[in-house]
């Protein structure tokens, strides 16, 4: 990773880290299955290439025995600030919402696990350590 590498956001399975090259690197903590993290690469990139308006997913790699995903840096207000910033605006942000479901549930990928299939093959015995 090139650039100040200054934690942008965490979760409980993944840190985001700004890149400063226009990417982001979701490094994500030790113990997860890495047939999760290849999951999510393979899944991100099926919905970048349906067209779907989302951060393309640039590559997996690995840092300090960590697995991690590189994808593309978005920039702007999540729905969330925006709503904290202007409560009265949720109907419209409630609108947006629908509207990319509704974009994202037109599509069809063939190649797509069904979120059954992709819930069994979930682990629920991750070590987090």
């Amino acid at each position: 990773m090139d650039g100040e590498n200054r934690i942008i956001a965490y979760g409980r399975t993944a840190e985001i880290f700004s890149c400063g090259d226009g990417n982001v690197f979701k490094l994500f903590k030790a113990g997860l299955p890495l047939g999760l993290v290849e999951d999510e690469f393979r899944i991100s990139s099926i919905v970048y290439n349906l067209g779907v308006s989302t951060p393309r997913p640039v590559r997996i790699t690995d840092m300090n025995g960590r697995t991690g995903i590189i994808y593309q840096e978005v920039s702007g207000l999540t729905m969330l600030k925006q709503i904290s910033k202007k409560p009265w605006e949720i109907m419209k942000e409630a609108t947006r919402m629908a509207k990319i479901h509704s974009t994202i549930h037109s599509k069809t990928a063939n190649d797509m696990p069904s979120q059954v299939e992709s819930k069994n093959n979930r682990s629920t015995d991750i070590d987090f350590g």
